[in-house]
């Protein structure tokens, strides 16, 4: 026993001290997922099919495919150790909506069992709002998306439906509302954070029971698919939605809110998912892909980091080259950004990836030097990207974003980022963040009635408060502007 221990020890060190890019990493294909993984083959098709099952419990539970013209990157790793890289606000999980698409973080070497509530609760709000989830109720979003956050596979079935113990602690000792004025929200974006959460908790209780509960006086269980979800001629009332009168319906649903334990589905998989590999990834491109990331998370000194070590790996790679060049403009010696720049373009100018790299380090350059002349070449770089990849969001997002954020910019110029953003958007239809950069572009032109919908979508939508944020500012703004679009 005493042995034992000590190799779990001794395995447990091996990871704390080990770093990650260091490790050996697969890559897994399946239907809606890029598996990017340091958890050896065996733990990451384990890995490959909570997910698929996830998704698929998803399409039960809406009743309609979901759609991905997108995959979801997917990265898992062990990072408990000293340097803990990719920790944010020490969860063990995390999404994000980047510009080329989802991105799953699970950092704490248990696959999907890493994933929080909040972070699969975000998995399937980003799925929802990407097959017309943002056309729906927001009782129905919040309700539905928490509602699917609870999905696990088992050997036998995928469970859905289990207690939310956060949601349910939220909701603990508070007075119950009618669940007709639960169903009349349409924002609760104004209201602090518990009131957020207490709306949340009441929306997931009204899908529970519905889904799973005894309605009053045998009415027939209702459908919740995406497609009536989608009927804005249905009223928010209970005897609409449900059948059921709201004086028969609030009882009963305060009943199941203290039984919410006892019930649940159980979907049987029909067939594992097909997958792609695993492939065996390079140390040079495992520490690119890496690299990349924490650009995203614009943390540099990560950044550089890891485009080093993929150049000891393959002193040739221009992308690593690229990538050094953008790191060193985000810490801003723009020197040797500019160097790297050029070595990376000389060596493969025709490589998407490092146009927008490169286009990266120009426009972090413009944005502390004021370079007229650097931001054009930054554009040039992502249009050229986007030209040579017609399924690639990644150069169009960034183009419109060099736009948006430039006071300068023409109204010609606009209108060619929002073009970009409708292709972003056709691509990563779930993205909120793109909307919101739709709804900017068209404030910019003077548009102010879609600027506004959209807008108040994110604003209603969206958890990340810096999203809200931007998303009231814009409100804000275009109500003191006229549209010359009437």
């Amino acid at each position: 026993m005493i042995r034992a221990l000590w190799v779990v020890a001794a395995l447990c060190a091996s990871c704390a001290t080990t770093s990650v890019e260091r490790r050996p990493w697969i890559e897994v294909e399946s239907e809606r997922f890029v598996i990017r993984s340091s958890l050896g083959e065996a733990a990451t098709a384990v890995l490959a099919r909570d997910l698929e099952a996830y998704v698929t419990a998803g399409e039960v539970v809406f009743g309609a495919p979901f759609d991905a013209p997108t995959r979801i990157v997917v990265y898992a790793y062990d990072g408990r150790g000293l340097e803990r890289p990719f920790d944010r606000a020490n969860q063990p999980s995390w999404f994000l909506s980047s510009p080329i698409g989802g991105v799953l973080v699970l950092r704490t070497g248990s696959g999907f069992s890493d994933a929080t509530p909040e972070t699969r609760f975000d998995l399937a709000r980003y799925l929802l709002h990407g097959n017309g989830g943002l056309d729906t109720p927001l009782w129905y979003d919040e309700g539905m998306s928490a509602f699917l956050s609870t999905a696990r596979r088992t050997p036998r079935h995928t469970l859905v439906g289990e207690p939310r113990f956060d949601l349910q602690a939220s909701l603990s000792g508070q007075v119950w509302p009618s669940a007709n004025d639960v169903l009349a929200v349409a924002a609760v974006d104004d209201a602090g954070r518990r009131q957020r959460a207490l709306f949340r908790a009441r929306a997931w209780v009204i899908v529970h029971f519905a889904q799973l509960g005894e309605l009053p006086d045998s009415a027939p269980r209702p459908a919740l698919d995406l497609a009536r979800a989608r009927d804005r001629a249905i009223r928010p009332t209970t005897r609409a939605w449900f059948g059921v009168p709201s004086d028969d319906f609030d009882p009963a649903l305060r009943r199941h809110a203290g039984t919410l334990g006892a019930t649940h589905l159980a979907l049987r998989e029909s067939q594992p998912p097909s997958l792609s590999g695993p492939t065996p990834l390079a140390c040079g491109a495992i520490a690119e892909e890496l690299g990349w990331l924490a650009l995203e998370l614009e943390r540099d000194g990560l950044a550089r980091r890891y485009y080093r070590h993929a150049l000891r790996c393959d002193p040739s790679s221009a992308r690593a080259y690229a990538g050094m060049a953008a790191a060193e403009s985000l810490r801003e010696d723009f020197e040797a950004a500019s160097q790297l720049r050029n070595k990376a373009l000389s060596m493969a100018p025709g490589d998407p990836r490092v146009q927008i790299l490169a286009g990266r380090s120009l426009e972090w350059t413009a944005r502390e030097t004021g370079a007229r002349a650097d931001l054009a070449a930054a554009r040039a770089h992502y249009r050229a990207a986007a030209a040579a990849s017609s399924d690639d969001p990644e150069p169009r997002t960034r183009f419109a974003r060099s736009v948006l954020g430039d006071e300068r910019a023409t109204l010609a110029q606009t209108r060619e980022a929002l073009t970009a953003l409708e292709q972003s958007q056709r691509l990563l239809p779930g993205a909120l963040d793109v909307t919101l950069d739709r709804a900017r572009a068209h404030a910019r032109l003077n548009e102010r009635s879609a600027a506004r919908d959209l807008a108040r979508s994110v604003a209603t939508r969206t958890d990340e408060e810096a999203l809200r944020d931007a998303a009231h500012e814009l409100l804000d703004r275009t109500a003191r502007t006229k549209d010359t679009t009437r």
